[in-house]
């Protein structure tokens, strides 16, 4: 017969012991108990373990130096085994129990008189020892209805407490440097920043020269060779001055050989504009390797460029456009920040200002034409934040410095007015409110209950109106409703506020 021997580790327990069993295929399992451990020493595992086996049809046998399992699983039929060998070279049913013998006793026979002799005795006996049945019986129907007394009476009782009004006019500081509400008055605040951007345009109201027509004039070119000079169309004659003003020829030109020959021609200004009107001898030099063969001169001035008013932004164009457009963008970051600040934060309007410009882009530029100057923005906005708590715990910390001894806050009663509006004065914000709650005793239902216990109804309603500031004369209700007395016990009792 198949023998699966499996050796337990000293973390194993019954449901691990029984997992590892139900994966084995054997019709007899062995158990190894490690050495010098505590391992399942009680009874209860083994059963299980057993119990487990019968139903798998399998047998169980054990190797163990544990005196105590060796016990047990002896008690419970287990074989137990010294080694691994003993247990596959040895039977493992156990030797059956030798079957007890019975018989049967003789009936006993009595006579009458020792029946009736035993029966008087019995009933002597059961008067003689029934006299403290009664005093029994009468302490057991004493003490429950003593506990009656303690448990079944409960009382209710409902307190309208008088309420008086607190306020205080305080001056209100926020700065981002508090760091947390204090009795100053002072609370922290946090910065919130948006970055919006736009455009805006408007009609130039300034006006601006431009060029409009060419100059014209005549130059004289004189030969420094012997040869022919031929100064092709669109020579590039200009001034001396800075910047200097260049000039076109408007044709070819041949100047004669031999030194000193000339030859005119007409030029045309490079750029329109008075800027070409020159005087006379002003043009006295040639571009380009033709300058060295030849000298220039203008013995006429030139004439004709002229320029014409045209509309172009102002300065104050500007300006008026940027302040315009900064205030639309103004009003577009107010409503950015209050989005950003939710319902649990509350903005400080006139703390908004306008941070730093990103970008600026304008056109035209200042000084050029244009009917209609357009101006875009980015920039970046910041503001104050203040949570109301912050406010309401600040406010509630200067009242409780204030409160009367003995009284509380109604919860829920506060309210803040704000009687100026918010000022910015040295980094910081300041602003005033009025501040009020409504105040009662401080109610501790504890000392209440134990100083009314086991108390009639006038002694416990004249107390608490001596300890307490009421509206009204205390409702203190029994039950059951002819119970004459509080109860005796505190659980029983409770007290309720209006």
């Amino acid at each position: 017969m198949k023998t699966l021997t499996l050796h337990l580790e000293s973390h194993d327990d019954v449901a691990s012991t029984i997992d590892k069993i139900s994966w084995g295929r054997a019709r007899r399992f062995l158990l190894v108990w490690p050495k010098n451990s505590r391992l399942m020493r009680s009874r209860l595992d083994l059963v299980l373990i057993q119990r487990h086996c019968i139903r798998l049809g399998a047998q169980l046998g054990i190797i163990t130096q544990d005196p105590d399992v060796e016990e047990d699983a002896k008690q419970l039929g287990i074989p137990v085994f010294h080694s691994v060998s003993q247990a596959n070279l040895s039977p493992w049913r156990r030797k059956r129990s030798k079957r007890r013998s019975f018989f049967r006793r003789p009936a006993r026979t009595f006579q009458r008189n020792e029946l009736e002799a035993f029966f008087k005795e019995k009933v002597v006996n059961l008067k003689k020892e029934g006299w403290y049945r009664k005093p029994v019986f009468a302490s057991g129907v004493l003490s429950v209805f003593v506990l009656l007394l303690f448990f079944l009476p409960s009382a209710n009782i409902t307190l309208a407490l008088a309420e008086s009004e607190q306020n205080l006019r305080l001056q209100v500081w926020a700065s981002p440097d508090i760091p947390a509400p204090n009795l100053s008055g002072g609370i922290p605040t946090t910065i919130g920043t948006v970055i919006v951007e736009g455009q805006d345009q408007i009609e130039t109201t300034g006006s601006v020269s431009f060029p409009d027509r060419f100059a014209v004039g005549q130059i004289v070119l004189t030969n420094l060779t012997d040869q022919v000079v031929i100064a092709p169309a669109g020579t590039v004659v200009l001034t001396l001055g800075d910047p200097a003003i260049q000039f076109l020829t408007e044709r070819e030109v041949r100047v004669p050989a031999g030194i000193g020959e000339s030859a005119a021609v007409a030029i045309r200004a490079q750029q329109p504009g008075r800027v070409g009107n020159v005087a006379a001898g002003q043009i006295r030099a040639i571009a380009g390797l033709i300058g060295s063969n030849l000298l220039v001169e203008n013995p006429e001035p030139t004439s004709g460029g002229a320029d014409i008013m045209g509309p172009a932004p102002s300065e104050q164009d500007y300006e008026n456009l940027r302040a315009r457009l900064l205030s639309s963008l103004e009003q577009t970051a107010f409503k950015d920040i209050v989005a950003n600040a939710g319902t649990d934060k509350r903005l400080l309007p006139q703390t908004l200002k306008l941070e730093k410009v990103l970008e600026e882009e304008r056109q035209p530029a200042i000084g050029q034409a244009g009917d209609r100057l357009i101006l875009r923005l980015r920039v970046e906005y910041s503001a104050w934040y203040i949570a109301p708590e912050d406010l309401e715990t600040m406010v509630s910390t200067v009242l409780d410095a204030g409160l009367v001894e003995e009284y509380v806050a109604v919860p829920g009663s506060l309210q803040i007015l704000e009687t100026t509006e918010p000022v910015i004065e040295q980094e910081r914000v300041g602003w005033e409110v009025l501040a009020s709650r409504k105040i009662r005793s401080d109610l501790k239902k504890e000392e209440v209950i134990t100083a009314i216990l086991g108390k009639s109804r006038q002694a416990a309603e004249e107390l608490i109106s001596r300890r307490l500031n009421l509206k009204s004369q205390p409702i203190i209700r029994f039950y059951p409703g002819w119970w004459p007395r509080l109860p005796y016990l505190p659980f029983q009792i409770r007290v309720d506020v209006q």
